[in-house]
């Protein structure tokens, strides 16, 4: 490690949004999300070039979390997030 990613890792201010998106990774079982949409996302052979995939689940994720209402720190803690929650 430099001196330069040293002084970065220990300078950089901790928000909320960090926080809550370290935590969102922390529960959310991104790889397998992602093998279950992939097969039916858009490829983009026509058309607009399709949007990443594992970009479109994170705001999903987002979005549903807004939806309920439930913005609170305590909405995540303690919380798992299983592929059986959501039907596809």
């Amino acid at each position: 490690m430099t001196l330069a990613e040293i002084n970065d890792e220990f300078g950089a201010a901790r928000t909320n949004k960090k926080e809550f998106l370290n935590k969102m990774d922390s529960i959310i079982p991104w790889d397998s999300f992602i093998k279950i949409v992939e097969p039916y996302y858009y490829k983009g052979e026509r058309g607009n070039k399709p949007y990443p995939l594992e970009l479109m689940l994170r705001i999903y994720m987002l979005h549903r979390t807004k939806m309920q209402g439930k913005q609170k720190k305590s909405y995540w803690k303690g919380k798992r997030i299983s592929l059986n929650d959501y039907t596809w």
